[in-house]
């Protein structure tokens, strides 16, 4: 049985790793912990490099720090290139423009029967007003591809019936009154708090 680490306001766990093309969360067995997912994007480089945007992501960051969040259980996505300084070394960050990689990585945490006991997720991205989180436009074409945009439906699939045992969604970003629409209407999300 790990011990409690009281100072650090969670138990052992060992980092997330780089999978090929994704991240993937790894936990040992009976072993629990609090993680954070940061998800900072933008859309171009004059909306993705915003020093609102960037300031926002640094600001939860450090507060999840000082809330006893380890650097190594909070896993950062920001801008085209995940390049942002969070003020510790070595923070790693992960591109924003990857969205198999984003969704992949909250669906692992979430379905790992023993690893997350509080997950917290801060969205902070452009959006449309049609249920659109706007990831990075890759190809130039200024159109929302499939793969640029991170629908509320996808992500709402993504956390469905997490086995978390409390999921907080921070959503800081234009038209956020669809998530709480579409979560008070669902039966799959009854541990989750927007």
């Amino acid at each position: 049985i790990p011990r409690c680490e009281l100072t650090e306001n969670t138990r052992r766990c060992e980092k997330f790793r780089k999978g090929e093309g994704a991240l993937r969360g790894f936990c040992r067995p009976w072993e629990t912990c609090d993680r954070a997912v940061i998800v900072g994007s933008g859309w171009n480089p004059q909306v993705g490099r915003d020093q609102q945007r960037e300031a926002a992501v640094k600001a939860w960051y450090g507060m999840l720090r000082r809330y006893g969040f380890k650097r190594s259980s909070i896993t950062t996505f920001y801008g085209s290139d995940g390049g942002i300084d969070l003020g510790e070394s070595p923070v790693e960050a992960y591109p924003a423009t990857h969205k198999l990689s984003i969704r992949n990585f909250i669906v692992n945490t979430c379905r790992h029967p023993t690893c997350v006991e509080t997950l917290v997720i801060y969205l902070n991205s452009p959006a449309t007003n049609d249920d659109e989180m706007l990831l990075w436009d890759k190809d130039g074409d200024g159109q929302a591809s499939k793969s640029e945009s991170y629908k509320v439906s996808e992500f709402l699939e993504d956390i469905e019936n997490c086995l978390a045992r409390r999921v907080f969604v921070f959503v800081d970003q234009s038209y956020s009154g669809s998530f709480v629409d579409k979560l008070r209407a669902s039966r799959r999300h009854t541990n989750v708090a927007v």
